[in-house]
């Protein structure tokens, strides 16, 4: 692993997750958040429950690369994106003969259009919806 995070960099985690929950308009989810070592070679991830509209988004406490106020933000912007793509995803996985892997794959090719597109437009510390260039 490369670096560790900090309290400072949990708190902005929290503080993004919870601006853009409100952007995204996904209120009806309770979200919880975490500080602790993810296993996996991930910065952070987001586990969900589709049926009590339930997430607990992590913040590893290792950090692969450079870890920057920047990164935190986009971050917890991903782990937003996968709470907002979670019942396309599980649906998907129901309805369709496809793996796991290649919903993962699409999630995140619609996560990345949104991180260059939706990301940019709100990417102020304390934008709440109200900031667009």
């Amino acid at each position: 692993m490369g670096n560790k995070t900090s309290k400072d960099h949990y708190k902005l985690f929290k503080k993004e997750g919870r601006k853009w929950q409100g952007i995204l308009n996904l209120k009806d989810w309770y979200i919880d958040y975490e500080h602790d070592l993810i296993l996996e070679d991930h910065e952070a991830c987001a586990t969900m429950d589709l049926n009590a509209k339930a997430a607990t988004l992590t913040l590893s406490t290792e950090w692969i690369g450079e870890v920057s106020e920047k990164t935190i933000r986009m971050a917890a912007f991903h782990e937003i994106c996968e709470v907002l793509l979670c019942q396309l995803s599980m649906l998907s996985n129901e309805r369709f003969n496809v793996s796991a892997e290649q919903i993962v794959e699409a999630n995140h090719s619609i996560i990345q259009i949104l991180l260059n597109v939706l990301f940019p437009m709100y990417d102020k510390p304390d934008c709440s919806g109200k900031c667009k260039k």
